[in-house]
């Protein structure tokens, strides 16, 4: 029961992580992002292959990270300013590139399980007669500082009110001379680099095929609409509780049925607060 309580709270950090990069995109661009977790395996797959080239842990993180963002970037630039308007094409749009990116994983990368060597081994005894994996205990603590740093670079900063301003309305934010195009195009770019430090995350963790980024898109989305759309606060708490329902339902039940568990919460979700926990009605 313990193990499952604190594997639960870091699997649900990670999920938190990866979510509020698609939140910030659908609270700023009124969009869902169904590419977002081809991001993720973009990410984990330069990290892991960065890795074994040798140029050390670090640079290899960064580096990753820096992918993911520049293609974030250039994918809002060449195809969804080209639609802004009309949200059902970009949403469409998204679509079609994750099938294409999934697509050029397998070419690229092959069809075999890839895994980061990245690994720390050993086990941590959180309380007595409760350890965790060192691995998983580290994963957890970045994606949960990663977390906090975004929510404070979100409210405080000054690109962060930015966003926040073309979020809100982007007539007045122009006014107040925000350039809200350009704002856009890093809110995309920053909300891909977020997947991408997801997959890098889990990357020691989980080994990722090519098309691994669906279950990671449809794990977002459930925690974008469970935690509200749009909302930052309401992905980290949905994120966690995800994460513990996951985790709980494996112990008690069985683990191939761990994503029915989150399926079930989103329904529920659903039927009985449709504006999620923090955000806008669905």
């Amino acid at each position: 029961m313990g193990f499952s309580l604190l594997n639960g709270l870091v699997l649900g950090s990670i999920y938190a992580v990866s979510a509020m990069g698609l939140s910030l995109i659908a609270g700023l661009m009124r969009l869902v992002q169904f590419s977002h977790g081809e991001f993720f395996v973009l990410a984990s797959y330069c990290f892991a292959f960065l890795l074994r080239s040798g140029i050390g842990l670090i640079p290899s993180l960064l580096l990753s990270l820096l992918v993911s963002f520049i293609a974030g970037v250039l994918t809002e630039r060449l195809l969804l300013s080209r639609a802004e308007s009309d949200h059902n094409r970009s949403m469409m749009m998204t679509f079609i590139l994750s099938i294409v990116l999934s697509n050029a994983f397998l070419i690229f990368f092959g069809p075999y399980p890839v895994q980061s060597e990245a690994r720390i081994d050993g086990s941590i005894e959180i309380f007595p007669g409760i350890s965790m994996g060192s691995q998983r205990m580290v994963s957890g603590a970045i994606a949960m500082i990663s977390f906090l740093m975004f929510y404070l670079w979100v409210r405080f900063t000054r690109m962060g009110r930015a966003i926040r301003a073309v979020a809100q309305d982007p007539e007045v934010a122009l006014s107040f001379g925000i350039n809200p195009v350009r704002t856009r195009t890093l809110a995309f770019g920053i909300s891909t680099a977020l997947a991408g430090l997801a997959g890098v995350v889990l990357s020691p963790i989980f080994p990722v095929v090519p098309d691994s980024g669906a279950q990671v898109t449809l794990t977002a989305i459930s925690v974008m609409v469970i935690g509200g759309m749009g909302s930052i606060r309401g992905a980290a708490v949905a994120g966690l509780l995800l994460g513990l329902a996951e985790s709980l339902g494996s112990h008690y039940l069985s683990t191939r049925y761990a994503p029915a568990f989150g399926f079930l919460f989103l329904i529920l979700t659903l039927l009985f607060r449709p504006r999620g926990l923090y955000g806008n009605r669905v």
